[in-house]
């Protein structure tokens, strides 16, 4: 169940069905999705040139108990997904947030060298997440962000930069820096990655 391409290939799947859906609807679509998407897999290799990056930031992680992850919009859905790989094969305890709604709690958990992990990749409100991390900045938090090249990000050191695509398209590159940092933490952790604790194979049960 812990497996990058179980999540990946979902995704693909429903962007093709919503493709077509609304095609079949007459709704106005672009090419550019379907064009970009077969570019997928070149984009992925690209960044798994930049694995000893993700090791670098499992490091920030090997002695934390608590990781906090947010976003906004699509970019929620993937830390929802980052929070639960780091959670199901490190054990380390990960949230994920809304970032607009970090003022209304989760920052009160923010202290000297907490983690947080943002995702701003949709580009009508990436800087307001940007925004947000500097608040956890000022707090003490060590922050890692994915973003894209389009985006200005100031005081964060620990930025990497995806390629500037359809941002329907960017959960599928997200997931692949947010898999490699958990899984390198549960290595660093000493945890059996192929084997998490507690984790069945597949949903045998209601």
């Amino acid at each position: 169940m812990a497996s990058t391409k179980a999540y990946t290939t979902q995704l693909v799947l429903l962007i093709l069905l919503a493709y077509y859906m609304a095609q079949s609807l007459n709704q106005n679509v672009h090419d550019d999705v379907i064009q970009q998407l077969q570019l997928i897999p070149q984009y992925v290799e690209n960044i798994l040139k930049d694995e000893p990056l993700f090791e670098q930031y499992a490091h920030m992680l090997e002695d934390q108990h608590d990781a906090y992850f947010i976003g906004r919009n699509l970019d929620y859905a993937s830390v929802l997904e980052g929070a639960l790989k780091l959670k199901e094969v490190s054990y380390v305890h990960a949230d994920a947030y809304v970032a607009g709604e970090l003022k209304h709690g989760p920052i009160a958990l923010i202290e000297n060298n907490s983690v947080v992990i943002a995702v701003a990749t949709q580009p009508h409100i990436a800087q307001k997440t940007i925004s947000n991390i500097q608040e956890t900045i000022a707090r003490g938090a060590r922050v890692i962000l994915l973003t894209t090249h389009q985006e200005e990000v100031k005081n964060v050191q620990n930025t990497y930069y995806l390629p500037d695509i359809e941002p329907t398209l960017q959960a599928i590159l997200v997931a692949i820096p947010l898999q490699l940092i958990a899984y390198y933490t549960a290595c660093l952790k000493e945890c059996d990655v192929d084997k998490p604790r507690n984790l069945a194979k597949s949903v045998t049960v209601e």
